[in-house]
């Protein structure tokens, strides 16, 4: 798993003996980016929803 998130940048390994620690690396690029995802799908979502409430009354109508 921590090869994956060095790969990514996400994190960097720091030289420590004999524990190996990692550091978070540009954790609030990675928070913002995240906070963005979610913002977008918030937004989608919700468009999604208000589209299928509108067929619902029009379906209640008929």
């Amino acid at each position: 798993m921590t090869a994956v998130l060095e790969r990514a940048d996400a994190i960097r390994a720091a030289p420590a003996r004999p524990v190996r620690r990692h550091e978070v690396a540009r954790l609030a690029h990675a928070k913002r980016q995240f906070d963005d995802t979610g913002k977008t799908w918030d937004s989608r979502l919700n468009r999604i929803k208000r589209i299928a409430e509108e067929i619902q009354r029009k379906r209640g109508r008929s």
